[in-house]
């Protein structure tokens, strides 16, 4: 069912946009692709494996820069279009760390060496709402 370290390097080499390329939409579509095809032959097989049978749920803050918004919604669609349960939920005024109640407030921080700063905040509706549709997409796929 999981995709060998050698198979995701070659995935990598025929879907990177550029050299050393491995995060964006076009790879990563195409690791979940191979991780897809892999389960669905095993669910072939073991007809009555329902603990493998889940669908892809992301929640994604619009303002946040660290993690972008358009990936993970060209991600959603690619698999969508791909036949794949997949689900992108987008909230508008979210930045990063809109689940950790420590950014309340709101502030700076570092995204890593060379990487910049970014601001985050806490959104109390946006993670109640969050932990709403998670419990929610668990119950249905799990």
């Amino acid at each position: 069912m999981s995709i060998t370290a050698e198979r995701k390097q070659e995935v990598i080499k025929d879907y990177a946009t550029a050299h050393g390329d491995t995060g964006s939409p076009e790879v990563q579509v195409a690791i979940l692709s191979e991780r897809i095809r892999n389960l669905t032959e095993h669910l072939k097989t073991h007809k009555k494996d329902f603990h493998s049978r889940r669908g892809l749920l992301m929640m994604v803050g619009l303002e946040d820069t660290w993690t972008l918004a358009a990936p993970c919604i060209a991600l959603s669609n690619a698999l969508k279009e791909g036949g794949h349960a997949a689900d992108v939920v987008v909230y508008p005024e979210a930045t990063h760390q809109w689940d950790n109640p420590a950014s309340t407030g709101g502030r700076q921080i570092s995204m890593g060496p060379g990487r910049g700063m970014t601001f985050v905040r806490y959104d109390p509706d946006t993670a109640r709402d969050s932990v709403t549709r998670a419990v929610a997409h668990f119950q249905a796929t799990l």
